[in-house]
């Protein structure tokens, strides 16, 4: 048995449309054994599974906790279905704000309970192959690691990729050094106007 939590299943956000897929394997979750992967071919990204013990989850009606649980690709409505309905009740203990899973990578049972309201639903899951992304991440050592406020940096980001909406959202980042701020710019090419931000970089007390 496995357990995901919403920010698991939220990586529906960034898999490919439905209505226009390049390829049909990317319009889903793909849930592994330690993290879940999404990517619609220009954007990638991983979430590794939250740290809970599995053993103290109250096992769900119908489910082999024997058996080995297999990858699975989980569709955008399923995902989307399962972060809603995972418990986010805080008074509940934080194993309950999960969902258990078992699959045999097609066959999936996926289960959440708040101890009053057990459900338990399954899933028929893509079993094509999953694009190999693995290669897609830099193998060599990074020169520059600079840590930012990710809500202050997406609100930017967010802002110039409006601003720039009709000309592909192009947006550039200037780094300069650990204790700069980030540089960003982007054009306006209809009204002629250029909006230009910066955002600091913590304090990493080192």
């Amino acid at each position: 048995m496995r357990l995901y939590n919403k920010w698991n299943m939220g990586l529906h956000r960034f898999t490919q449309a439905e209505d226009k897929p390049s390829r049909k394997s990317m319009c889903n979750v793909r849930c592994e054994e330690n993290q879940t992967v999404a990517t619609d071919g220009k954007c990638l990204i991983t979430v590794t599974t939250p740290t809970v013990d599995v053993d103290r989850y109250p096992v769900p009606s119908g489910f082999d906790t024997d058996a080995d649980v297999k990858d699975f690709s989980l569709s955008i409505k399923d995902a989307k279905a399962i972060e809603k309905r995972i418990p986010k009740k805080l008074r509940l203990p934080p194993r309950l704000r999960n969902v258990a899973t078992v699959s045999d990578g097609v066959n999936t049972k996926m289960s959440t309970t708040d101890y009053d309201d057990p459900i338990t639903t399954e899933h028929q899951c893509d079993d094509g192959k999953y694009p190999s992304y693995e290669c897609v991440f830099p193998k060599k050592e990074c020169t520059l690691k600079i840590q930012f406020n990710g809500q202050l940096l997406g609100k930017l980001l967010d802002y110039m990729g409006a601003f720039t909406e009709d000309y592909g959202s192009v947006v550039t980042l200037e780094f300069y050094n650990a204790d700069t701020a980030v540089k960003l710019t982007a054009e306006n090419k209809d009204t002629g106007q250029t909006a230009t931000g910066l955002v600091m970089p913590l304090e990493t007390g080192g």
